[in-house]
């Protein structure tokens, strides 16, 4: 698939998406249809790697870095959002 397939794509749903930004029902919809191919693309990632021997075979490995690094991340951004939420988000007048 080339880059410019992907981009026209992209904005083709930009401009359907500013256009239709003000209909209740077709933004409920787009978000029901998002949430059902998310999911199907996860059971279809779920099945290459259950089909994949090597990934199998190696999971232990894998899922202690794995491990390691979503907590990583998700300390990382704690810490991050609490910065941000305390020097732009925080009232001033809030801290008597």
């Amino acid at each position: 698939m080339s880059i410019v397939f992907i981009t026209l794509f992209l904005s083709a749903g930009m401009l359907s998406g500013f256009l239709l930004r003000k209909r209740e029902r077709a933004i409920y919809a787009a978000e029901k249809i998002t949430t059902g191919i998310i999911l199907i693309l996860l059971f279809l990632l779920g099945l290459s790697l259950g089909m994949n021997k090597t990934v199998l075979n190696n999971l232990s490995r894998v899922g202690i870095q794995s491990a390691i690094i979503s907590a990583g991340g998700v300390s990382g951004s704690v810490f991050v959002s609490f910065f941000v939420y305390k020097y732009f988000f925080k009232e001033k007048n809030s801290e008597k």
